[in-house]
């Protein structure tokens, strides 16, 4: 009975703990506790770094995309412009072609007139000859009648006949055209129609 006690209570006892193991540790964990250290912030470092590396990029990527995208709309918006341009240059050419279309056209409905008012010339005067609508559109020269006229020149005289701001007008429309010695202006119910002119001095 005694044996089994002692064997028992020798079996609760707790394992003998070398001290001398303990210190080796301590000593070795002290002396290579520095490389330890600079280990954990060398991992530190390249955490982050590899955090703050593919933001850098994603950051540097984002700005060429963002360029990329401004230049491709500065590019499409200078298209834009261009074709823009060349629309307007082609209406204006198309309206400039249509005017002169209808111009040639009023002339040539006008032509009939040219011999008609050639018996109005006097020389180096102004004569303003009127014709009503039904006689210009009928082309009935004997509804042409004399109005009046003035010297060549006399844009005051001329003015008492058609008006001032017309005889301004027309003598703007006289200022490239010089020198003209003759000239008769035709009115269709005080409205302007055409004029004939010449250089020939009778």
């Amino acid at each position: 009975m005694t044996s089994r006690k002692q064997s028992s209570s020798n079996s609760s006892k707790p394992l003998p703990i070398d001290r001398g193991l303990i210190i080796l540790g301590m000593i070795i964990t002290v002396y290579y506790w520095p490389n330890v250290l600079h280990g954990i912030a060398l991992w530190i470092f390249i955490f982050i770094l590899n955090m703050a590396l593919p933001a850098s990029l994603s950051i540097g990527k984002t700005k060429a995309i963002a360029e990329a995208k401004e230049e491709a709309e500065a590019k499409k918006l200078k298209e834009e412009a261009k074709a823009k341009e060349a629309i307007e240059a082609r209406a204006k050419e198309e309206a400039k072609a249509k005017e002169e279309a209808k111009e040639e056209e009023r002339e040539a409905k006008l032509r009939w007139l040219r011999d008609p008012l050639g018996d109005f010339f006097k020389s180096s005067e102004m004569v303003v000859v009127e014709i009503s609508k039904e006689d210009l559109f009928r082309k009935n020269a004997e509804g042409l009648k004399e109005k009046g006229a003035v010297l060549f020149n006399d844009w005051k005289g001329l003015g008492k006949l058609i008006g001032k701001e017309e005889s301004r007008k027309r003598y703007k429309q006289l200022l490239d055209l010089q020198p003209i010695y003759n000239i008769v202006f035709l009115y269709m119910d005080g409205r302007y129609v055409t004029c004939f002119m010449t250089d020939v001095v009778f």
